[in-house]
């Protein structure tokens, strides 16, 4: 796609895309919602090397270098670089698919933009432009790889593709969706299909995707090599992809599982409330739909028939094939991204039907235009349900330490050298912080948490420190671990929970 070639679809596409991310973006963008990691990131990009994201370590380097700042967590300057990138994987995405519906190519961007995995990053808004980035240059990877043949464009593309995993690796799933919804439309459209055309097609896809991985581990290799680090083990980094056969075959038979049926009360589902019984009907649209067209497929060959039934019979493995690289317990919401390629695959197939004018495909159609506006709807209220309990937790959090700080400098013999020892750390349990019921709803990371949960997270100092302006000299509390003082100490927020002992100011915090 040359830059004067850009269709009017991918056009529509775009600025759908901006305008969708606008709305449903608007609350975060115009606020700081800061909240678990972002709180102790509003300088930084996050973890780099260590985590096998490589190129998030350049990306901080760069903008070190070039721009002489450090990463700043701005909310709107951000969202605002994520928002544009999504938009131009859209128009991306609508020339490769090759999207003739004007009306599709707004939904596909309301779609992309609107899905909750980037209501997810954008809670780790200081980030959120380099994953963008990351997503853009794998896009862009995977639509040369689909659309040209010479080889100095292939070494770009795997580059660019090994880059973007080196930014984040859960968009694998990404990568590998796009190059097995454009295997089903070649060979959906095609009219020439041989049995050498096949394996040929086949084997080129299959060493790609294993190429840019491989590239990816290489790079990472000779970066943890030059740091002297080695990989965390924090949520499985460190043995991503490994496991046994049985593993394996297990894996594999929870992507179907996670297609067909996801699990509702898992971080890793995107069908909030009653978006599940949408998604339900979205799948048997989605069968009829792809019937359909393997019926006329058949008929024209039915080699290429049997073809595209297997490719699409891999949908379901390709778009949860998070589930394939890592451990179940460690997936969350920012890592599901290849769940929105299902939603991509049902806007090809309704295309793929408007072509021929047939009243049962019309119908199809529509049923499933009706769906994807009502999905695209239903999460654009969604994100904006997300940041406004965001914004309602985070207050009630800053008022509760506010009130603490204030009990802690009005203690009797309070002085602001004195340093201070919290005892029992992260175990608060008051029974006066009030419960959203409503709220129940949402069960995206982080936003499924509540105050409680954000008064004894791991981020509670630099909340202290940063939204209170209450930096101490804070002690580790094995100093006064065994003091008769503190035992009889009753817990906060109780009166009593607070004393300067020994010229040190303890505040218990549990039992």
């Amino acid at each position: 796609m040359k830059i004067g070639n850009i269709s009017r679809q991918s056009k529509i596409g775009f600025w759908s895309t901006i305008i969708f991310g606008i709305i449903a973006h608007i609350n975060m963008m115009t606020n700081k919602i800061s909240w678990q990691d972002d709180i102790q990131e509003w300088f930084g990009i996050g973890h780099t090397y260590t985590s096998g994201r490589w190129m998030l370590g350049i990306m901080q380097k760069l903008e070190e270098t070039f721009l002489g700042t450090s990463m700043f967590s701005t909310p709107f300057f951000n969202c605002l670089v994520s928002i544009l990138c999504i938009a131009i994987v859209v128009g991306l995405l609508i020339d490769l698919f090759e999207i003739k519906s004007e009306v599709l190519s707004i939904i596909l961007g309301g779609l992309m933009v609107t899905f909750p995995v980037v209501t997810s990053i954008f809670a780790y808004v200081y980030t959120a432009p380099a994953y963008m980035i990351g997503l853009l240059m794998g896009v862009v990877g995977a639509y040369l790889m689909c659309k040209y043949d010479k080889w100095y464009i292939y070494v770009v593309a795997l580059m660019l593709c090994s880059c973007c995993v080196g930014t984040y690796q859960a968009f694998i799933p990404v990568i590998i969706s796009i190059f097995l919804i454009y295997m089903i439309k070649s060979n959906m459209l095609s009219s020439d299909t041989t049995k050498l055309g096949i394996l040929k097609e086949i084997v080129y896809y299959a060493i790609t995707s294993l190429s840019f991985m491989i590239c990816y581990f290489i790079i990472n290799k000779l970066f943890l090599m030059y740091f002297d680090v080695k990989l965390a083990s924090y949520r499985g980094i460190s043995k991503m992809g490994v496991t046994s056969v049985k593993g394996y075959i297990y894996r594999i038979f929870l992507t179907y599982k996670e297609f067909i049926s996801p699990d509702e009360s898992s971080l890793t589902n995107m069908y909030p409330a009653g978006l599940g019984n949408i998604y339900k009907i979205v799948l048997l649209i989605i069968g009829i739909g792809t019937i359909i067209c393997l019926i006329n497929t058949y008929k024209a060959n039915s080699l290429r028939g049997f073809y595209v039934t297997v490719l699409v019979a891999a949908i379901p493995l390709t778009t949860n094939f998070i589930f394939v690289m890592c451990e179940t317990e460690v997936i969350h919401s920012l890592m599901v991204y290849g769940k929105a390629f299902v939603l991509v695959y049902l806007v090809f197939i309704i295309d793929y039907l408007c072509v021929e004018a047939n009243k049962w495909k019309n119908l199809v159609s529509k049923i499933g235009i009706l769906l994807l506006c009502m999905i695209t709807i239903f999460y654009v209220k969604f994100d904006n349900m997300c940041y406004m309990k965001a914004e309602i937790v985070q207050t009630q959090t800053i008022q509760y330490f506010s009130t603490m700080v204030t009990r802690i400098k009005s203690v009797e013999g309070y002085s602001d050298e004195l340093p201070v020892a919290f005892i029992n750390k992260k175990n608060i349990d008051d029974l006066s912080i009030t419960e959203n019921p409503e709220f129940e709803v949402i069960n995206i990371m982080p936003y499924h948490k509540e105050s409680d949960d954000l008064i004894n997270n791991y981020s509670w100092i630099p909340y202290m420190e940063n939204w209170l302006n209450y930096s101490p000299e804070i002690l580790d509390e094995e100093i006064v671990n065994g003091w008769e003082e503190i035992e009889i100490m009753p817990a906060y927020p109780d009166d009593g929970s607070i004393a300067v002992i020994h010229g040190i100011v303890v505040i218990k915090l549990g039992e």
